[in-house]
């Protein structure tokens, strides 16, 4: 586990000083997520849409 400091300013302030491998990998595992999450949202519409177009035609079939 890497260490990581946290530096006080006052006593409300404080700063956490972080290595840089760690901020890098956070970086990359959160732009990652917000791949993941924009790529489900996509797949969500395009299946809402098909339910949706289904439906329509189910409809008008009689």
């Amino acid at each position: 586990m890497s260490h990581f400091t946290i530096k006080t300013l006052t006593a409300r302030h404080y700063e956490v000083i972080v290595p840089r491998k760690i901020q890098d990998e956070v970086k990359k595992r959160l732009k990652n997520r917000e791949l993941i999450n924009r790529f489900y949202k996509k797949t969500a519409k395009t299946r809402n849409r098909a339910l949706s177009l289904r439906k329509t035609a189910e409809k008008t079939s009689f």
